[in-house]
């Protein structure tokens, strides 16, 4: 008989100590990024060097897949463009083979009869310095998405 009790004393010990281990565990990777997943940019952080350059590739390229792009209110006006100016509205990175930059970035008109035209995003892979565009998405509205910021000006490729 006291075998038997100090084995179920010895067993909840065990299984206390298993519990705890794991409550412990689950809570440290609730603080932890996931490894391999986007880890935002901070808004002080927007105006890295790189994350512009990835930022002006994506605008270089939305210009120049234009006619491709629905919804974009760019199709319906006269445009080049040299005619705006743009803005990092949040970023995220990911570390693959490279980086990837996932972006929203806002188009302004660089004479602000009408201030901002439009919001898009995009992910933009860096693979060491040379850029490419990886996944276009949506086009939004200003109103629903920009609010202010400093302004980039269109840097020439």
């Amino acid at each position: 008989m006291r075998l038997i009790n100090l084995l179920v004393s010895s067993l909840s010990l065990c299984l206390a100590y298993s519990q705890n281990a794991n409550e412990k565990k689950e809570a440290l990777r609730r603080k932890l990024p996931l490894l391999g997943g986007y880890k935002a940019v901070t808004p002080d952080d927007l105006d890295e060097p790189h994350l512009l350059a990835a930022a002006q590739h994506a605008v270089t390229q939305y210009f120049a897949t234009l006619s491709n792009r629905a919804g974009s209110k760019l199709n319906s006006i006269d445009h080049s463009a040299d005619m705006f100016e743009w803005d990092v509205l949040n970023a995220s990175t990911q570390v693959v083979a490279g980086i990837n930059f996932k972006l929203r970035v806002a188009l302004k008109e660089k004479i602000a009869t009408n201030g901002c035209v439009e919001v898009f995003d995009a992910i933009v892979y860096d693979h060491f310095g040379d850029f490419s565009v990886t996944e276009w998405g949506d086009i939004m509205e200003c109103e629903d998405q920009y609010t202010g910021g400093e302004t980039q000006e269109r840097i020439e490729d």
